[in-house]
């Protein structure tokens, strides 16, 4: 992808795991296993052994947005 793409431009800034955990409200581990598994949009720098991730500050915004959406199947609580 080039510097100046379209796409790329859309997805920045990137955070690593450590700058993105309190973003997300989440531990740093946690992040980068979500990165690991592609439960969290990211990119993928470094080498096999050593991953470095990166990650959009589009990909925080759709995690927030998810986690702050009531679960399926829940109801409100009744007034007493």
């Amino acid at each position: 992808m080039a510097a100046n793409d379209p796409k790329r431009r859309e997805l920045g800034p990137w955070y690593t795991p450590r700058q993105a955990a309190p973003l997300l409200g989440i531990d740093v581990v946690q992040v980068r296993v979500m990165c690991a598994e592609g439960q969290l949009t990211c990119r993928r720098r470094g080498t096999p052994d050593t991953p470095r991730y990166q990650i959009p500050e589009s990909a925080i915004d759709e995690y927030n947005r998810r986690s702050l959406t009531p679960a399926r199947g829940r109801t409100r609580a009744r007034a007493a």
